[in-house]
């Protein structure tokens, strides 16, 4: 699935940045583009662990 969902984003902002080079750039496809990044970004960053996961585990009363 990682494999699949980088170049989905890489391409998603690709396309984003291109469309705000034309002269009469397409909102929707900008937005959209925008969009599929951001959430691969959040989907990437939903499976980091945590560097305090540890801490805050002791601190909870």
């Amino acid at each position: 699935m990682r494999k699949i969902i980088l170049p989905i984003m890489f391409l998603a902002a690709g396309m984003a940045f291109y469309e705000q080079s034309k002269p009469q750039p397409d909102i929707y496809i900008t937005v959209a583009g925008i969009l599929l990044f951001l959430l691969g970004v959040m989907w990437y960053s939903s499976k980091t662990p945590s560097k305090n996961q540890d801490h805050d585990e002791d601190n909870v009363q």
